[in-house]
């Protein structure tokens, strides 16, 4: 009976030291996000310098997590929520079903948020497809969470870009002096947060920002 409780005592400091380890990880976690705040943001890696940054652009073919969608083709963009929809700051809830754009959640009709991107070029295995990008887009309003994604590809030979490979000093070195403008993107953009806008929506923010100069 002896060996049994002092197997006994043994198995509750295990329990003890067990339910302080998980006490400690709790209030650690606790304090991080205390620190950190509620977003949801990670990096797989260290964050990307200022310079780093500015590469994740569509002329260097990212694969990227998070931030603007680097899109690879500067047309025919999928279709958006409409931004004539909002008022007062809040996107009222687009047609769901068949009517639903491209880029608004079919269950609940809201604006999908850009999630992440994959260059997957198919080299000489697919010609049509020799640069080639996948954009997934997620609605974080409904459970389970509606995905969607997007491909876009072109011929090796294209109108938007050379045959070369892309040079980042050269790269970087045009978008600091043109402050990272992209003439053919940004007029079909949302200019925060770079998804496409619709004709109406583009006119309205136009005239806000004459409004504001």
């Amino acid at each position: 009976m002896a060996g049994v409780g002092r197997g006994r005592q043994a198995a509750a400091v295990v329990a003890k030291v067990a339910d302080a380890e998980v006490v400690a990880k709790v209030t650690e976690a606790e304090e991080e996000e205390e620190e950190y705040g509620d977003d949801l943001v990670a990096y797989f890696e260290d964050p990307p310098t200022e310079a780093e940054a500015r590469l994740l652009t569509r002329w260097m073919f990212p694969s990227k997590v998070g931030g603007r969608p680097a899109w690879l083709v500067p047309r025919f963009l999928p279709s958006a929520v409409s931004a004539s929809s909002s008022v007062g700051g809040v996107t009222a809830p687009a047609p769901s079903g068949g009517d639903c754009p491209d880029l608004g959640c079919r269950t609940c009709g809201r604006p999908l948020r850009f999630l992440l991107q994959m260059y997957a070029s198919q080299g000489s295995l697919n010609p049509d497809a020799f640069h080639r990008t996948l954009m997934l887009f997620v609605c974080t309003s409904c459970q389970p969470n509606e995905v969607r994604i997007f491909r876009s590809q072109l011929n090796w030979e294209n109108e938007f870009y050379g045959g070369e490979r892309p040079d980042p000093t050269m790269i970087g070195a045009r978008l600091r002096k043109t402050n990272n403008a992209d003439p053919e993107l940004d007029p079909l953009l949302c200019s925060s947060c770079g998804l496409p806008r619709d004709a109406r929506g583009a006119e309205a923010e136009a005239e806000a920002e004459a409004e504001a100069e």
